[in-house]
């Protein structure tokens, strides 16, 4: 016992030893009058980008294939445009027969098949369950909305132009014309905010920018295919030209998407490719071709790690996992 009360002495001794050694200082950051009004200035710090550009692989046995022609077309499909509405449900521009298709990914069905006035060329998503699409031929751009498994139609209205490509981003439309060729920035009623083309055909930025795509995080970027040029162009939101990208990959591009971590994909229609952009090597790198069963590349979209890519001539819609 005697021992026992020996040793819980010096157990509280020790504690007490250890916890005055072990006194924990309490401070305060406060920051410099400099360091505050820094911060009122600056927007942002920096970006995260990824430092290893790796180049993709296409999962050739994944491929599924939707067919995307209603029985009583006469015509064969071209799907000019597409868009995602929801994880499941696509939305495609069919050129030839004047009318825009709803396609169900899970099924691999047709769900609608809904007529417009005049040939649709590209689309975008502006908000959940609404879309805009381009009619060139009409020179106007016109709203609709996706119900399930219906569309109806919204407001339209002019452009300035043949418009053919269109993306939305930043509550802003982002769209490339053809003759002449340029690129213009809108708000979501048709007002021109910005206008990027040259002044003369020797100055004129691009020839046939078929297609547009936007990429806005880490940085914000506008991709314009050009299919009369063979080359695909990086440019800013003021309209400066950064880099643009050609090569024995990729002739005739037309489709342009981007991934989620801002790899850029093309559809060489005319080299019968679909090829990724490599943006420290600065080269085009082939991903699919014509013996993978890739013909007349025309449209791509990215969603959920896997591309969809119609064909000029084809009814079928094709889809591979890409990793």
């Amino acid at each position: 016992m005697d021992k026992v009360r020996k040793d819980m002495k010096d157990l509280k001794t020790t504690i007490r030893r250890v916890c005055n050694d072990n006194h924990v200082q309490e401070y305060v950051f406060e920051r410099s009058l400099d360091i505050v009004n820094m911060f009122k200035t600056v927007k942002e710090l920096g970006y995260l980008n990824c430092d290893v550009e790796k180049k993709k692989t296409v999962l050739k046995y994944s491929e599924v294939d939707i067919n995307a022609k209603d029985e009583n077309e006469k015509l064969i499909p071209l799907l000019a445009g597409m868009t995602f509405v929801s994880d499941e449900q696509l939305v495609a521009t069919d050129y030839e027969n004047r009318c825009i298709k709803l396609l169900n990914t899970n099924t691999y069905q047709l769900d609608c098949n809904f007529p417009v006035n005049s040939e649709p060329w590209d689309v975008t998503s502006t908000k959940v369950g609404h879309i805009a699409v381009t009619l060139p031929m009409k020179k106007r751009i016109q709203y609709l909305t996706v119900h399930n498994s219906s569309m109806s139609m919204g407001k339209d209205f002019q452009v300035n132009g043949e418009c053919r490509g269109i993306d939305c981003k930043l509550g802003q439309l982002f769209v490339s014309y053809v003759s002449p060729g340029k690129v213009e920035i809108l708000d979501m009623k048709g007002t021109v905010l910005k206008s990027f083309a040259g002044s003369n055909p020797e100055t004129e930025l691009f020839k046939w920018p078929g297609y547009i795509s936007v990429i806005t995080e880490p940085k914000q970027w506008i991709y314009v295919s050009d299919k009369e040029r063979d080359t695909v162009t990086r440019m800013t939101m003021d309209g400066q030209i950064d880099q643009s990208f050609f090569g024995q990959n990729m002739k005739g591009p037309r489709g342009v998407a981007i991934d989620d971590n801002g790899f850029v994909f093309v559809c060489g229609r005319n080299s019968n490719t679909l090829c990724q952009i490599l943006f420290k090597t600065k080269s085009v790198e082939r991903l699919l071709e014509r013996k993978d069963g890739l013909k007349q590349p025309h449209c791509l979209m990215w969603h959920n790690n896997r591309v969809y890519i119609s064909t000029c001539g084809g009814q079928f819609l094709r889809s591979w996992e890409v990793v």
